[in-house]
């Protein structure tokens, strides 16, 4: 009986043995986690710093995205791309590249910028001519019109309404070239829609260098992406600690080996 509980208390976890241990190996613990601290500020300090980019902008329509990312193909440097966040990213171990990140970016605002004009431009000039041909076009049915009517008995159009409100019509379309319609095709006067596109197709190459820009671009937000040195340091603390506990449970387990070995002599 004396004997089985005496195995039974030895066999009990005593807490406070534990922490006379712990205490009596603190300086163990202390140098182990300075020895870790110190590799791991020599790994810092070799260690290349690398450094994440990143560039806000402003959302832009689908036409100009595919544009868009036309050019960041196209650019000297390598941006990645995320639409959601719409965001510019890239790392890079220059700390200062902030000034080619925005200058970079301004190029290829620039660029959309000019995309869209030249777009604006070519698209406002087919639809001037194409009101132009569509005038013409009118100008020469009237001609022919007022020829067929008159080139026989003009009179016949007091007598058929049909060629009457032809007459008067092709009258009209001329009427209206001579009293000054000037560069304004005809149509557009008995057109609201037509008329509509065709200002606005004025107004686009009046004002074409007022246009306004396709994309913004915020400030760029640099950050370190690697190493972490907070975490280093933290894991160093617990990894210098950790190891520390390993020497000193190591240390007792040796001298309680040899204690039984002299025992046993």
């Amino acid at each position: 009986m004396n004997d089985s509980g005496r195995e039974h208390y030895d066999d009990e976890i005593d807490l406070f043995e534990i922490v006379e241990i712990l205490w009596q190996g603190k300086w163990i613990i202390v140098a182990s986690v300075f020895i870790a601290l110190a590799a791991s500020y020599a790994y810092l300090m070799n260690k290349e710093v690398v450094y994440e980019y990143n560039l806000p902008y402003s959302s832009i329509t689908a036409p100009n995205a595919e544009a868009f990312r036309h050019f960041l193909t196209l650019s000297d440097v390598p941006f990645s791309l995320n639409e959601k966040s719409k965001t510019l990213s890239l790392t890079s171990t220059n700390p200062n590249y902030q000034a080619v990140i925005s200058s970079e970016a301004a190029i290829i605002g620039n660029k959309l910028t000019q995309q869209k004009s030249q777009s604006l431009i070519k698209e406002a000039n087919l639809t001037i001519k194409w009101m132009k041909y569509k005038s013409q076009s009118l100008i020469n049915e009237a001609n022919l019109t007022l020829k067929l009517i008159e080139k026989d008995i003009p009179v016949q159009i007091l007598n058929s309404e049909t060629a009457a409100k032809r007459y008067f019509e092709a009258k009209s379309v001329l009427q209206n070239i001579t009293d000054g319609a000037g560069d304004i095709p005809v149509q557009i006067l008995n057109s609201e829609t037509d008329a509509k596109r065709y200002f606005e197709a004025k107004s686009v190459l009046q004002n074409i260098t007022d246009s306004t820009s396709v994309i913004e671009f915020k400030s760029v937000v640099k950050t370190v992406k690697s190493p972490k040195v907070t975490l280093v340091l933290a894991l160093s603390v617990v990894m210098g600690g950790m190891a520390g506990l390993f020497f000193i449970f190591l240390l007792r387990m040796v001298a309680a080996y040899k204690k039984r070995q002299q025992v046993a002599i």
